[in-house]
């Protein structure tokens, strides 16, 4: 039985955490999960139409003309192919998170005039403080640049997670039909 503290506990954190408050933050809540279009429903996608029934053919086997057996393999199938398209996702996150760590020392952005600028306005005069700004402001670029590369890598995990469960959860479904 949870103690009467512990409920009251539980509600004072439930009023602490309600999400967005403010229409902005709202907005920009409802536009999370379409940054990398993995809130869509594959079997909307005309591309995969074929892709996915060839596979749930392969995924029933002898048992395709049995309804059921075939609904249930279509789905597996659509898990599947939706995993392969996060993975694929994931690739081009994870190549641009290599490409990120490779360029991380070179001047290429900020330019570093740009940056030399900056710190003459800011009142640096001696060369070795320009330098020193330079180079730091370069780090804090490129790290920012992987920060952000890899919270979009976090969030395709989500994805991934679900898709895999959907599909295991009716794999099990599957096997009892097929018994």
């Amino acid at each position: 039985m949870i103690s009467p503290r512990r409920i009251a506990s539980n509600r004072r954190n439930a009023q602490q955490s309600t999400g967005p408050r403010t229409r902005e933050g709202k907005d920009r809540s409802a536009r999370n999960a379409r940054r990398h279009g993995l809130a869509t429903d594959i079997s909307f996608d005309p591309d995969f139409g074929p892709q996915a029934e060839a596979l749930a053919c392969a995924i029933a086997g002898p048992r395709r003309t049995d309804p059921w057996v075939m609904q249930a393999a279509r789905l597996v199938a659509l898990d599947e192919l939706d995993l392969m398209r996060i993975r694929q996702i994931r690739s081009g996150l994870l190549a641009k998170l290599v490409q990120a760590l490779d360029t991380a020392g070179e001047a290429a952005e900020p330019h570093s005039m740009d940056l030399v600028r900056t710190a003459l306005r800011a009142g640096l005069r001696g060369q070795k403080d320009i330098i020193g700004f330079v180079r730091v402001q370069q780090q804090a670029h490129a790290i920012a640049r992987m920060s952000a590369i890899l919270m979009e890598l976090l969030a395709i995990e989500r994805y991934e997670r679900r898709a895999m469960s959907r599909r295991k959860r009716i794999l099990r479904k599957l096997e009892t039909l097929r018994e």
